[in-house]
């Protein structure tokens, strides 16, 4: 039986196929070319330190594939974004002639609407797509109906059982944490220092959805009241760039260190040298850099929505659950080296009891056993 993950955003598909393949499961990723470099496997692999672009060209893309080969079960689809002509259509073509050559296509956003045509076996892999999906256009209606047609869902954030309950697919979801390869991203031997002072902020500036503008009040009444030496690492990328790099010249933050895109083994070294890492703080979920940060031993501020996560773990994750300027700012000014390292390695031992990639992979090889695939 021949299994295929359909895209590959923030390299969720990647991740887990590889983790199929370490039990000897025949399964493949389609990644699509000339998408943002957070789709390509080379995000997570490339050791060098060569630059990286989020928007991949022709050039990059060669670039990216001298750097490292990917092996020979990432297959890359060029579906004509560039071109927007009667190629697109083709390509469009193509990817549900390419879904047909497989027994199961684990279907992450938006490729359940090609599967649903392509009238063939899948799951829609839902890492917080549903959001965007319960509108009133064509492609909304088109995804949407792509879930009501597959026999279960899988989501990965467990605030979004809210929308799944208001389209009444509740019913149909399985939840399934983000892989996280545990040996790759561990903890460093460095030594906290003894009150926070490398914090770093990894998120998209996406004011919306993560709330950088929270953690940006927060930080530099942190920086004034408590902390002067205290350093602020960003990084370029997001909607809201321009906005956040204003807001930081009207709070008179100082020490900011600015990071442009990079590949995942550099991010490892920045989360290793951090005291802390803010994550997010609008949404009630997190995404997959608070899992790696525990996973290196750092304390993570995120808001999280309790009943919700509760509902999706079985306990709430052992993190510094904080939403307001106010309650980020009372949580920094707390820590101190000891309680920095408890936290880290709690949230450690969390991610590996269930974000490893041994422990989603077998969540994964159920559900393909339930549909009798394997």
């Amino acid at each position: 039986m021949r299994i295929v993950h359909f895209f590959n955003l923030a390299n969720d598909a990647y991740s887990i196929v590889k983790g199929l393949r370490r039990v000897r499961i025949e399964a493949d990723v389609v990644v699509m070319k000339y998408g943002a470099i957070t789709q390509y496997p080379h995000w997570e692999e490339v050791t060098t330190g060569v630059p990286f672009k989020y928007h991949v060209s022709d050039e990059d893309f060669s670039r990216l594939m001298h750097e490292w080969n990917p092996p020979s079960w990432v297959r890359f689809l060029d579906i004509g974004y560039k071109t927007r002509n009667i190629h697109e259509i083709l390509a469009r073509l193509k990817i549900i002639k390419i879904m047909k050559e497989y027994d199961l296509v684990v279907a992450h956003m938006p490729s359940s609407i090609y599967a649903m045509l392509a009238k063939v076996r899948y799951i829609p892999f839902d890492a917080g797509f549903i959001r965007y999906i319960t509108g009133s256009g064509l492609k909304q209606k088109l995804a949407l109906k792509s879930y009501i047609s597959a026999p279960f869902i899988i989501y990965t954030n467990p605030d979004t059982i809210n929308i799944f309950k208001s389209v009444k697919l509740d019913n149909r979801i399985v939840f399934c944490p983000f892989a996280i390869d545990t040996d790759k991203y561990s903890p460093s031997t460095k030594t906290p220092n003894d009150i926070p002072t490398i914090i770093f902020c990894p998120s998209r500036h996406i004011w919306r959805e993560k709330g950088n503008h929270i953690a940006l009040y927060a930080f530099a009444e942190f920086q004034k009241k408590f902390n002067p030496e205290a350093e602020l690492h960003l990084c370029r990328w997001g909607e809201d760039l321009y906005r956040t790099k204003l807001l930081i010249k009207k709070l008179g933050i100082k020490n900011v260190v600015w990071h442009s895109v990079m590949p995942k083994p550099k991010l490892i070294d920045l989360y290793r040298m951090s005291d802390v890492v803010l994550d997010q703080f609008v949404l009630g979920s997190y995404g997959t850099s608070a899992p790696e940060a525990m996973s290196c031993e750092k304390p993570v501020f995120v808001y999280l929505d309790k009943d919700a996560n509760r509902n999706a773990f079985g306990e709430i994750p052992p993190v510094i659950n904080v939403r307001t300027p106010e309650e980020i700012l009372k949580a920094l000014s707390c820590l101190d080296r000891k309680k920095m390292q408890d936290i880290g390695r709690k949230g450690r031992e969390w991610v590996i009891r269930k974000h490893s990639l041994e422990i989603v992979t077998k969540i994964h090889v159920e559900l393909y056993r339930k549909l009798g695939i394997l």
